[in-house]
């Protein structure tokens, strides 16, 4: 038997890291939501230099459904495999980014299509927090991060209440969601991620 767990939330909340602890626990596939070769670098221009946004979020959506596909392959195979990220989060970026309204209607009508494309996770993880509680858990790593705190600060006022709206707007169409507060785990520690664990076997 085998199955996809997806996560999902807002950017740097910690689907990543603890999309780590969960493959390495599980013993299964990680697929990350970014290239192991990193981003090529028009893509990284656009994100430093804020342009060809429309561009840069079809080029993210390309990657994601990529990356769901191979993890369809893999539970086909009776096998688990944890996705940081799934395809559908790539329509937090068009409220954010996408100003032009036609173009981001094309950009939500393909969200939809792939929404109904493809079958949803075995199992989803949503990592929700407030602003306040991400900007606190950022100011924490600073030495770790690249971005000014004005930048940090800008982008995750934005950010989490577009990801709150959009979770709303889609969590009846979501199967087995495990909802995750933030504030109440550490991933660094075992016995969070095997709670976590723990809920998921109770899912799949």
């Amino acid at each position: 038997m085998g199955g996809i767990i997806a996560l999902v939330g807002c950017p740097a909340v910690g689907k990543s890291f603890l999309a780590d602890k969960l493959s390495n626990s599980l013993d299964c596939r990680l697929i990350r939501e970014l290239p192991e070769k990193g981003l090529p670098l028009d893509i990284m221009n656009n994100l430093s230099e804020q342009k060809n946004l429309f561009d840069t979020i079809v080029y993210f959506r390309n990657l994601q459904v990529l990356n769901y596909k191979h993890a369809l392959s893999f539970a086909a195979n009776n096998k688990y495999v944890v996705l940081d990220t799934p395809f559908y989060q790539n329509q937090l970026y068009v409220d954010l980014y996408v100003k032009d309204k036609a173009k981001a209607s094309i950009l939500r009508q393909l969200g939809e299509i792939d929404f109904l494309t493809y079958p949803q996770p075995d199992c989803t993880v949503y990592i929700k927090s407030s602003a306040d509680e991400m900007l606190n858990f950022l100011h924490s790593r600073q030495s770790k991060n690249t971005w000014e705190d004005e930048s940090w600060y800008e982008f995750i006022t934005k950010m989490v209440p577009l990801a709150d709206d959009y979770m709303k707007s889609i969590i009846k169409r979501i199967p087995n969601l495990i909802l995750i507060q933030r504030q109440d785990y550490d991933f660094a520690k075992p016995e969070h991620v095997n709670e976590v664990i723990s809920k998921i076997k109770k899912m799949i």
